[in-house]
């Protein structure tokens, strides 16, 4: 009896399993109708790391990314795994579970399965070195003052010293142990919080006297984890936090050229911050001008750039110039910014627009907007001192307009059909046809020619009806 009640059990488990998975196939179906992945012209990637569990809602949502980060907890939200319920749908989205160089006081209590961190302050978890507080003091990074370096924007976190070789075998062996060979395990770590100047963790540590000496730690580190993850078929995702000057230019470009490069690199702030008092900031042209360029000189790394805002779909605010601006407008402008600069050779350059930690939004512009291959890099044309530049495609054009100032009568190359949020799935043959467009400060253009291929009209836009394949 307890064995036939045993099976009955077995067979009522395994209907409930494939139930949610066509559960999860249905959603996809319903959302995205003719297709389930984007046309891969815009190469995306999403952070969810947020203590709130994955939905089995959000499993088709998460697939139709090329890469995105979350916590190693987050494996048993969908039927006992979640890494599985999106490699159902799609095999090529890669997963990398959160970690930060950090080290926490007040995680000696939680299982592994919790951490976002090394752990171990007072509690090794069998680590060969001892626990970092009671045994190791000497890879804490301190002060001026001998005291020993947090951030307050990171409770109870303190800056360990990862120029040090024994901090690296140190979180190579914790991370390791935690990360791989677990049933949480994916295809590799994000690693939080390690930018290439002293300024990006706030206080200056007394041992690192420069940036240039902070860097060369974090370039050290940076090859020698990647190193010690590879052997365990872990990949690196590292988080630099934000690059706006030519040393984090020549920072990444030197990382890149190093003898064993991290997987991947992410730029937290791309072209538009939600940071600061305003609903957003805008970069000065200048800055803007590095991030959009350095785009095209990385060539080994996937070079991963983040936008966001504080404003919300639908709401209008001001942005750091002073001037009015909407949520759509911030989208479209780094959008447009991102496509200027992308690597179209190595197809190693990927974008997000973050809204939240705790939730992945996908946009409608992911999936019907492809001006098709690049022809060349972008140009810039000057109007009365004002510079716009743009890239022709070889199904349209993206126009983008760094400065604070309105610019008008842009000369188009071509006749085209203007995109917009409200129009990108409409058929393009009734939009109307324009030799010229204006462009606000701090805004982008889309734009379909209205014949390409020999002057073959542009067919209608439509969703993709094949699985993307990540480059």
């Amino acid at each position: 009896m307890n064995k036939r009640i045993s099976k009955m059990q077995n067979k009522i488990n395994d209907i409930s399993k494939f139930i949610i998975f066509a559960c999860a196939f249905l959603v996809a179906a319903i959302a995205f109708p003719k297709g389930l992945l984007a046309n891969g012209f815009i190469q995306t990637f999403a952070v969810r790391h947020g203590g709130s569990a994955i939905t089995a809602e959000e499993v088709p949502i998460l697939a139709k990314y090329d890469m995105f980060d979350c916590n190693r907890f987050q494996h048993d939200d969908v039927n006992g795994d979640t890494w599985s319920a999106i490699k159902r749908i799609n095999p090529n989205t890669e997963i990398f579970l959160y970690q930060t160089s950090r080290v926490r006081d007040v995680d000696d209590e939680l299982n592994i399965k919790f951490l976002n961190n090394i752990g171990r302050w007072n509690f090794s978890r069998g680590h060969s070195m001892g626990s970092l507080n009671s045994y190791n003091p000497e890879l804490f990074l301190l002060d001026s003052n001998s005291r020993r370096i947090f951030t307050p924007a990171w409770p109870n976190s303190y800056l360990m010293d990862v120029g040090s070789n024994n901090y690296l075998n140190y979180w190579l062996e914790a991370t390791i142990h935690d990360l791989a060979n677990q049933p949480w395990t994916a295809d590799g770590v994000f690693i939080d919080v390690v930018g290439p100047r002293r300024l990006s963790i706030n206080k200056m540590p007394v041992k690192y006297k420069s940036d240039a000496e902070w860097f060369s730690a974090m370039q050290k580190f940076f090859n020698a984890i990647t190193i010690g993850l590879k052997e365990k078929n872990l990949k690196l995702w590292g988080n630099t936090e934000y690059m706006i000057t030519q040393f984090d230019v020549e920072a990444y470009i030197s990382l890149d050229k190093s003898a064993n490069p991290p997987y991947a690199l992410m730029n937290e702030g791309a072209f538009a911050v939600g940071w600061g008092s305003e609903d957003v900031q805008f970069y000065p042209e200048a800055g803007w001008k590095r991030q959009v360029d350095l785009l095209s000189k990385i060539h080994n790394i996937k070079l991963l750039y983040s936008s966001h805002t504080d404003l919300e779909k639908g709401q209008s605010g001001t942005d750091n110039w002073g001037n009015p601006v909407n949520f759509w407008d911030v989208f479209w402008y780094a959008m447009g910014s991102y496509h200027l600069g992308k690597n179209t050779i190595d197809n190693n350059c990927y974008w997000e627009f973050h809204e939240s930690s705790n939730k992945v939004n996908w946009y409608d512009e992911f999936d019907y907007i492809d001006l098709g291959s690049a022809l060349g890099k972008y140009k810039i044309t000057n109007y009365n001192g004002n510079n716009i530049y743009w890239r022709e495609f070889g199904k349209g054009y993206v126009y983008v307009n760094p400065t604070i100032y309105n610019v008008s009568s842009i000369s188009l190359p071509k006749k085209c059909k203007q995109l917009s949020h409200n129009n990108i799935n409409k058929d393009p043959a009734t939009l109307a046809s324009i030799n010229t467009i204006n462009l606000k400060g701090h805004r982008a253009a889309f734009l379909l020619k209205e014949t390409y291929d020999d002057d073959k009209p542009f067919p209608a836009l439509a969703p993709p009806t094949n699985f993307r394949v990540n480059h």
